[in-house]
């Protein structure tokens, strides 16, 4: 058990930085089930979206990410299944997992904790949405959150 978070926001992705609009449908964050990781199967059932979440706190790291989405415009279904196993720290404390869906394609970022000066002094701070966001600009137009992607994997 790591104290890390797990977050996406599809409103924002769309109103904000002008992607296309879609809707979550379903999300699961490894195997635990606990509370926050996965999406409420009774809202899986019905059809509602699921179009922003977040949870901080103590939480196995996930062994996989699973994603099912809509593209409103054109009512496409997609899907994806991502294996963390290899792509997080052993040590998830503080780190953010966030995830963010441009069209057909889901994106995955991993952000590390950082150092911050409080009146408490220095101390590690949880990882959070990366410096440079700006209106009109993703996530895939910021250097910090180009440098935290895990998946798809980064061009060479």
């Amino acid at each position: 058990m790591y104290f890390h978070s797990f977050d996406f926001n599809a409103l924002s992705d769309a109103k904000i930085y002008g992607q296309p609009e879609i809707d979550i449908l379903d999300f699961s964050y490894g195997n635990s089930r606990q509370f926050g990781t996965h999406a409420d199967p009774e809202i899986v059932a019905s059809g509602h979206p699921i179009n922003q979440h977040g949870i901080a706190g103590m939480m196995p790291r996930g062994e996989y990410l699973y994603v099912k989405w809509r593209v409103k415009a054109t009512g496409e279904i997609h899907e994806d299944r991502v294996d963390l196993s290899h792509k997080l720290p052993a040590d998830m404390s503080n780190y953010d997992l966030h995830f963010a869906i441009f069209g057909s394609q889901l994106y995955v970022y991993l952000f590390p904790p950082f150092q911050a000066k409080g009146f408490l002094g220095e101390m590690e701070m949880h990882g959070g949405q990366p410096p440079g966001r700006e209106r009109g600009k993703t996530l895939l137009d910021v250097p910090y959150a180009q440098q935290h992607q895990i998946y798809p994997d980064a061009k060479k």
